[in-house]
């Protein structure tokens, strides 16, 4: 049976050296904007992880507090609580800034040929495709 995908070899032969370059070499307007959201987001999950780790120090320090083994703890419970949940959700917010700034969401690049929507090989290798159960 005729399979819808061309061997490796042959996709190396078919790509013309255009469409090489072309996926390459990307000139993106909104690099700036990227580049200040994926930095952005860095320095917001790092200042983030170091206020949830004060708070949670705070509160693992607290039976040893309690027994006099080490010093009182500056905080008091509902403020280390809204300490770590900020910094829980300011950690997602920096990790989610990455993810967007280095993701391609806004332009995605437009079919060309008929391989964009089934693949390497030609359609009609497959004329009778299986039946999904």
């Amino acid at each position: 049976m005729a399979t819808n995908r061309a061997s490796l070899s042959d996709s190396y032969l078919t790509t013309s050296p255009a469409q090489t370059r072309r996926s390459t070499a990307v000139t993106n307007a909104d690099t700036p904007r990227r580049t200040a959201m994926v930095v952005g987001g860095f320095v917001l999950a790092l200042v983030s992880l170091a206020i949830g780790s004060i708070a949670l120090v705070q509160v693992w320090l607290a039976p040893a507090a309690a027994d006099g083994k080490a010093a009182a703890a500056g905080l008091q419970s509902w403020e280390a609580l809204a300490l770590i949940l900020v910094g829980g959700l300011g950690f997602a917010a920096g990790a989610a800034l990455i993810g967007i700034g280095m993701g391609r969401w806004t332009a995605p690049q437009p079919p060309v040929s008929e391989d964009d929507y089934t693949g390497p090989g030609n359609s009609a290798d497959m004329p009778d495709p299986p039946r999904i159960v």
